[in-house]
């Protein structure tokens, strides 16, 4: 996984450590409102804070 990691850096491909898994089904209302489970939240954060560091 490290030496993906590194090729994707190496093509400016942003990458980030955390993970969260999502269902389309439990976690977005219709299809214009995202809800994530209150046990996700802090996970979610971290992954997107992760991203646009």
């Amino acid at each position: 996984m490290e030496q993906l990691r590194q090729i994707m850096g190496a093509l400016w491909i942003t990458d980030a450590a955390a993970e969260v898994s999502l269902n389309l089904r439990t976690h977005f209302a219709g299809t214009h409102e995202f809800k994530p489970g209150d046990h996700q939240r802090k996970a979610l954060t971290t992954a997107l804070d992760q991203l646009v560091a």
